[in-house]
C-alpha cells in the first residue's frame, strides 16, 4: 500500500483482490479486463462488493472506417500479414451476457454506448498506439517499424499535426445481489 494525498493505492491482482468481503460500495475497470480471467476477477469483484454495490467496466472503441485507426489497422495488417481485423480483441456489446446468466451475483445489468471524439496529435496518437496489446504482442521485432511508418503516414495525413478521432465509450453497469 501507498498513500497519496487522500488516496491508498494498492496493488494486487484482479484474480485475487488484497481487500476484505464486502469492502466497497464500488469497482470500476477502464480498458483493463481484458487482461484478466473472467470468471475469477468477476468472483473477486463479486466479494468486495457490498450487496448492492455497483460494478462498472469501460471500453472505448474507435468508429469503424475513421480515417486515423483505419490507417493503423492497415499498416498492422500489412507488417503482420495477418488479415483479421486490428482489433481481434473488441469488445461485443454482448461480451457479458454469458457471465450474467451463469453467475446471478450480479442483477440490473445495463450497457450505456456514450459517443465521444478523442483529440489527438501525431506523437500522442503513436504514442497510443504503442501501449496497445496488438503493437506489444503481435507485431513483436517489428513493432518499432510499425510506430515508425504509422509517425510518418499520419503525419501526412494530419499536416497540421492536431486530428479527432470519432469514437464510442461502452460503460457495462451492474449491481451485486
Amino acid at each position: 500500500q501507498s498513500v497519496a494525498g487522500d488516496a491508498a493505492f494498492y496493488e494486487g491482482r484482479a484474480e485475487a483482490l488484497p481487500f476484505a468481503d464486502g469492502a466497497f460500495e464500488l469497482v470500476t475497470c477502464a480498458q483493463a479486463f481484458h487482461w484478466f480471467d473472467p470468471g475469477a476477477a468477476f468472483g473477486e469483484i463479486a466479494r468486495v462488493l457490498r450487496r448492492g454495490g455497483a460494478l462498472a467496466l469501460f471500453w472505448k472503441h474507435e468508429s469503424a472506417g475513421d480515417t486515423f485507426p483505419a490507417c493503423a489497422a492497415a499498416l498492422v495488417s500489412e507488417i503482420s500479414g495477418r488479415d483479421e481485423p486490428f482489433n481481434v480483441s473488441r469488445t461485443k456489446t454482448d461480451r457479458f451476457d454469458e457471465f450474467w446468466s451463469e453467475h446471478r451475483v450480479f442483477r440490473d445489468h445495463e450497457l450505456w454506448r456514450l459517443p465521444l471524439e478523442l483529440s489527438f496529435t501525431v506523437d500522442s496518437f503513436v504514442g497510443y498506439h504503442s501501449s496497445r496489446e496488438i503493437a506489444r504482442f503481435h507485431l513483436g521485432d517489428r513493432r518499432a517499424e510499425f510506430l515508425t511508418r504509422l509517425q510518418n503516414n499520419v503525419a501526412e495525413l494530419a499536416p497540421g499535426g492536431a486530428f479527432v478521432v470519432k469514437a464510442m465509450q461502452y460503460l457495462y453497469l451492474a449491481r451485486r445481489r
